[in-house]
């Protein structure tokens, strides 16, 4: 018996050993863990922890200023407000949302009873009442801002377009990598399993979690009544309607309340609209200084007013409120490779965030100046960021972007384009031109070009290509694709003084020959041989 006792106590205490073992090793496995986790990624899960505590906020940026060589403000930022929608709204899903909260609200004592069918077959009664609400409060909305609502309800449904396209893309490159990555391990892509993968891939996009716009930049008097108009509430009333047998039924005679929003989702966004005020420019020209023929014509002498438009959109360009693929990318490159390291420094965040980042609806250089001084214009956003834990709140002013000051001379510019326009007649094919091709297009405005260059110093004063885009003309003056060009002389987005190639020759020889046709001594389509060579012994080179 004894023995026993003792083969039990041995046995006892080898069990014992063996969970003080497991234990250890299990707490030696939590040790290592705690040291894992505060000494080799304590740091990085500090900043996780910490960030989790902030909010943080972006501004827009400013975009810097292009002036001609007198200061003249050739284009620049103004303050605007741009009237968004929450994409729910516009997608339909928060009355179908809000009528479902509704129902659960009023029948709380049977909800618990009803189905899935039930519940949804409530909810969808009640629903027709927060349409129409959100019909009401997009009236009072166009009415706010002088909008009609069938616009409005245009740039809706083109928003929930392009979201949904958006959305779709996402969902069938999701879903390709899935089954790529369900064959790797070696799995039969099923009907069933493909459905499976589908459902798995269906996650809401970012656009589908923000508000869009569908009035943009209004006046500041207009964006200020639609913030009121932002945080005014309306009370909803439905009837009750009777659940008899957990079947709904007819209304119950009593009245069911709600307090929503006036205009459910309505936001005010803060944009910069891009302005250009020497877009439309007049210029007088003094007749006296044309040919004989347009001195007499009817027009009279002395000076003639010409408004000129578009004359320097070639030049300073245009901007574009949608970000390509491509621009972050360069934006990266520049910071990396081009941009002075003080440029760097101020662009980058304590947590390597680029404050000059691209987000969507930002502009954009796309053509011209706009495009070519893309890194300089651009300015870097404001930030502020609050701490949740102690509201503490730390700003980040935005820094506008740099001013690029052209050699051109706005006014200038204007003068010449106004004497090469047609209403002047200089630049339009006349009867007595000495030319037959001109004779034959009698009263067709001549397309051409002209430099004014500084002798002393090189600088470009003027560069004027005729005819130009009409800025008000919402067909003529669409915007080229960057890096297409055309050939075609007399399409207006043609720059002739930069893009034309035309045969090399002396310009002495048009100087000496206005001088010869002043004095009646050369006509000016008389031909003339020239003889001349370079090298005294080889005439039959270089002549």
């Amino acid at each position: 018996m004894g023995m026993y006792e003792r083969d039990g106590l041995g046995m006892f205490h080898g069990r014992l050993v063996l969970l003080a073992g497991l234990g250890l090793l299990g707490f030696m496995a939590l040790l290592a863990q705690l040291g894992r986790l505060s000494f080799l990624q304590g740091e990085q899960l500090r900043a996780e922890a910490e960030s989790r505590l902030e909010r943080m906020a972006w501004e827009p940026t400013v975009r810097g200023r292009i002036l001609d060589r007198k200061g003249r403000v050739l284009a620049q930022d103004r303050p605007t407000f741009d009237v968004r929608i929450d994409y729910s709204v516009l997608s339909g899903s928060w009355a179908a949302a809000w009528s479902v909260a509704f129902a659960r609200e009023v029948h709380a004592e049977v909800w618990k009873e009803l189905d899935p069918a039930q519940r949804s077959a409530l909810a969808t009664a009640y629903q027709p009442y927060f349409e129409q609400h959100l019909e009401r409060g997009l009236a009072e909305l166009s009415l706010t801002t002088g909008v009609p609502l069938e616009e409005i309800m245009i740039e809706a449904d083109a928003v929930v377009g392009r979201v949904e396209s958006i959305q779709n893309k996402f969902v069938e490159r999701r879903q390709k990598a899935l089954e790529e990555r369900a064959e790797a391990r070696g799995r039969e892509l099923t009907l069933e399993l493909k459905d499976r993968l589908k459902a798995q891939a269906q996650r809401p996009v970012a656009e589908q979690k923000r508000p869009h716009t569908v009035i943009p930049q209004v006046e500041d008097a207009v964006g200020f009544e639609v913030l009121e108009l932002a945080d005014a509430t309306r009370v909803l009333e439905a009837p009750v309607l009777a659940v008899t047998d957990l079947v709904v039924g007819e209304p119950t005679g009593a009245m069911a309340r709600v307090e929503l929003p006036a205009v459910p989702g309505l936001d005010v966004g803060y944009s910069r609209d891009r302005q250009y005020p020497y877009r439309v420019m007049t210029a007088k020209v003094d007749r006296s200084t044309l040919p004989f023929p347009l001195q007499g014509d009817g027009r009279g002498a002395g000076s003639q007013s010409v408004t000129v438009k578009g004359a320097l959109d070639a030049i300073v360009g245009a901007t574009r409120d949608r970000v390509f693929a491509e621009d972050p990318k360069a934006r990266e490159e520049w910071l990396e490779n081009e941009a002075p390291a003080e440029v760097v420094a101020m662009a980058k965040t304590e947590r390597g965030e680029d404050r000059g980042r691209y987000l969507d609806g930002d502009h954009v250089g796309h053509t011209g100046v706009e495009a070519n001084m893309e890194h300089v214009l651009r300015g870097l956003r404001g930030m502020r960021v609050r701490r949740l834990d102690t509201g503490e709140q730390t700003v980040i002013e935005r820094t506008p972007g740099q001013d690029v000051t052209l050699t051109l001379d706005a006014v200038l510019q204007a003068h010449i384009a106004a004497a090469m326009s047609p209403e002047v007649g200089l630049a339009v094919a006349q009867g007595w031109h000495g030319d037959v091709e001109l004779r034959r297009d009698d009263g067709q405005p001549l397309a051409g070009a002209a430099v004014v260059i500084d002798i002393e110093s090189g600088e470009v004063l003027a560069l004027v290509s005729t005819p130009t885009v009409d800025p008000d003309d919402p067909v003529g003056s669409a915007t080229r694709p960057k890096g297409v060009e055309t050939q075609d002389w007399d399409d207006p987005r043609f720059n002739r003084a930069t893009s034309a190639i035309y045969p090399p020759g002396s310009i002495a020889k048009a100087v000496t020959l206005t001088w010869a046709a002043s004095r009646g001594e050369q006509h000016l389509h008389e031909r003339i041989e020239c003889t001349g060579h370079f090298l005294p012994n080889r005439q039959d080179i270089l002549r």
